[in-house]
């Protein structure tokens, strides 16, 4: 058996399967951010942003099809179909 098999075959049994997703595609979002935006929370196929300047979330919002199409290409999949933008300093949850 490979790691990469013997790790889906424990993140399914322990359940973890979504929660690593969200880890991956966060991961991927924060290489397209550039600083413009810090990757949240990832979630019913919504991807949760945050900017610390309502000018860095007016970007974000205009750019937001450029960043999904950028995030989901990375990803080989059209995982995320909508990006929520707030406004304010944020911390990932751990």
């Amino acid at each position: 058996m490979s790691i990469a098999e013997d790790l889906k075959r424990r993140l399914r049994h322990w359940n973890l399967e979504k929660p690593y997703e969200a880890s991956v595609i966060c991961a991927q979002a924060k290489k397209v951010a550039k600083g413009g935006f810090e990757p949240i929370s990832f979630k019913n196929s919504v991807l949760k942003v945050s900017a610390t300047t309502a000018g860095k979330a007016h970007l974000v919002k205009i750019q937001q099809d450029r960043i999904v199409k950028e995030v989901n290409a990375l990803l080989g999949k059209e995982l995320i179909k909508k990006l929520f933008v707030i406004i304010g300093e944020q911390e990932p949850p751990r």
